[in-house]
C-alpha cells in the first residue's frame, strides 16, 4: 500500500480502466475539467495505490474562512480494500485539518448512495440537510459536515 500525492493522470487513470458506475458520468460532463482543476490545483490531495492499482483519489478542496470541501473519486477496487481505504482516507482527512487549520470540513454526497453517507458518518460527518438541485445535473444532494475545532 501507497499514498502518493494526487495528479490529474490518477483521474483519468481511475475513468479509462475501472470507474464505478455511479461516478462515470462526470467524464462526460461539461464541467468535467474544471472538477479535476479543483480537485488538483484546489488544496491537498492524494491517490491511495494497492498492488500497484489505484484504489481512490481523495483530497479537500480549500474554501476560505478555514473551510475545505472533501471529495472522492473512487475504483471499483475500492470494494476490495475498504479497510484499507477507510484507514488511508481518515489517517489523512485527519492530516489535512491539521496541516491546513480547518475548522470544518463538509461533503456532498447523492441520497441513493446509502454506502457513501454510512461512509461519511464514520468519518466523523453530520448530516446537515437536502440541497435542492445542487448536483452538476441539477439533482438533489446531501450535505454533510465536520466542525473540527
Amino acid at each position: 500500500m501507497k499514498i502518493i500525492p494526487f495528479e490529474k493522470a490518477h483521474v483519468y487513470d481511475i475513468l479509462d480502466r475501472n470507474v464505478q458506475e455511479r461516478n462515470a458520468w462526470i467524464s462526460g460532463h461539461g464541467d468535467f475539467e474544471e472538477f479535476v482543476k479543483a480537485w488538483d490545483e484546489g488544496g491537498p490531495a492524494y491517490t491511495l495505490v494497492i498492488d500497484d492499482q489505484i484504489i481512490l483519489s481523495a483530497g479537500v478542496v480549500k474554501m476560505g474562512w478555514k473551510r475545505g470541501e472533501a471529495w472522492a473519486l473512487l475504483s471499483t477496487l475500492f470494494h476490495k480494500h475498504v479497510r484499507t481505504s477507510f484507514k488511508a482516507i481518515l489517517y489523512k482527512l485527519e492530516e489535512i485539518i491539521f496541516t491546513e487549520k480547518l475548522r470544518r470540513v463538509q461533503a456532498t454526497v447523492s441520497p441513493e448512495f446509502t454506502e457513501g453517507i454510512r461512509f461519511l458518518e464514520h468519518l466523523g460527518f453530520d448530516w446537515e440537510g437536502e440541497l435542492k438541485s445542487w448536483g452538476p445535473n441539477g439533482e438533489n444532494l446531501i450535505m454533510f459536515g465536520r466542525v473540527c475545532q
